[in-house]
């Protein structure tokens, strides 16, 4: 998240709403959802005229394995 908080600075302007994250790993353990729920969120405001605060919740988790038939990986995103 130290990542996509740098990246909204850098180079969105400081709108989060941009910006879509992913970590990629071959599996992921137990519970990660639950932080991924708990830990990958951000409340921020557009800064515009009118000040609207939005929630923040675009990252998502992506597993892969190697398919040896097709000599590929596969890669499944989480829900």
């Amino acid at each position: 998240m130290k990542y996509v908080d740098w990246v909204k600075e850098s180079y969105a302007e400081g709108d989060y709403s941009t910006i879509d994250a992913f970590i990629v790993a071959s599996s992921f353990e137990e519970g990660a959802m639950d932080a991924l729920a708990r830990d990958a969120k951000r409340i921020f405001t557009m800064r515009h005229r009118d000040v609207v605060t939005k929630e923040w919740l675009n990252l998502k988790l992506v597993t892969y394995k190697y398919n040896e038939k097709l000599r590929k990986l596969d890669f499944k995103v989480s829900a």
